[in-house]
């Protein structure tokens, strides 16, 4: 008898709009929680890159029977959602720098020295659905995450871009965070992601109702709009031959930094789209 065993970790990256490659110290305002803001600099450990990724465990394929038992890895890279301390000075080559727990901070901003986009990251408490002896439930997580603000209303919108090492699969781990509610909701597993949603239909249907709870016609087309996400999540994978067009126009200094942003923002349109069928439903 042979049994196979995939384990998979990967996460999207970030921001609509690009984080810099490059790590150092970079212009921002900290915002705390009991209203103190503070402007200078931070070391930008928000910063990501194709190059760059935390290698959270093992990924890969497994593959066991009754005389093997053999995995193949590979690298999975992953925006930094876990930043215990943020390291502050109140000019660039100060040598003083102070430190900053976590939990004393709202949210940052940060203005990188290539790029005009000034980028905001806030502190999330976060859940996800389980699905245990087929009920599902939602289970809130004994952690804050920092993550990149991509919209922000009655319904708040995180995320990021994550990718396996040879960069055939990403997509965006996104949390949607209702203002009332004191948790954001992570959609999906994105360790199961890799090889596909369909596993997960059930867990993405939970979550569509609970994150547009107020919105009668969205719970009610939950399954069609789960369909039509998973659908439209697998189509923005691609780079299309436009895409690739468009990079090799760049020098091939930047042409890494292009990669990123196209994949960046195609990776959230799924997540944008839902927003916009809620919106439009529910105004």
């Amino acid at each position: 008898m042979r049994c196979f065993y995939i384990i998979c970790v990967a996460i999207c990256t970030v921001t609509v709009y690009a984080q810099e490659f490059a790590r150092g110290y970079e212009v921002a305002e900290i915002h705390f929680n009991n209203g103190d803001i503070k402007t200078g600099f931070i070391y930008d450990d928000f910063a990501q890159s194709n190059g760059y990724g935390k290698l959270e465990v093992f990924s890969g394929y497994w593959y066991q029977d009754e005389m093997y038992n053999v995995g193949i890895g590979f690298k999975s890279s992953t925006f930094q959602t876990i930043i215990k301390t943020i390291h502050y000075k109140v000019k660039r080559n100060d040598e003083q720098v102070t430190d900053y727990k976590t939990d004393e901070i709202d949210f940052i901003t940060v203005k990188r020295a290539r790029g005009t986009a000034i980028t905001k990251y806030k502190t999330l408490k976060v859940k996800r659905v389980e699905k245990e002896n087929d009920v599902l439930r939602i289970d809130t997580l004994q952690r804050t995450i920092w993550a990149p603000v991509l919209k922000e209303g009655k319904i708040s919108m995180y995320g990021y871009l994550t990718w396996e090492q040879s960069e055939k699969f990403y997509w965006g781990e996104v949390y949607f965070k209702r203002e009332d509610d004191e948790y954001a909701i992570n959609m999906i597993k994105s360790n199961k992601a890799v090889f596909g949603l369909g596993p997960q239909k059930q867990e993405i249907t939970f979550a569509i109702k609970d994150i547009f709870r107020d919105c009668p016609d969205m719970v009610n087309n939950a399954d069609a709009l789960t369909e039509a996400y998973i659908e439209d999540l697998h189509y923005r994978r691609s780079l299309t031959a436009e895409d690739r067009k468009e990079i090799k126009t760049h020098d091939k200094d930047d042409q890494n930094m292009v990669r990123f942003i196209i994949r960046e923002k195609k990776c959230f349109i799924p997540y944008f789209t839902l927003m916009d069928k809620y919106t439009t439903a529910c105004p």
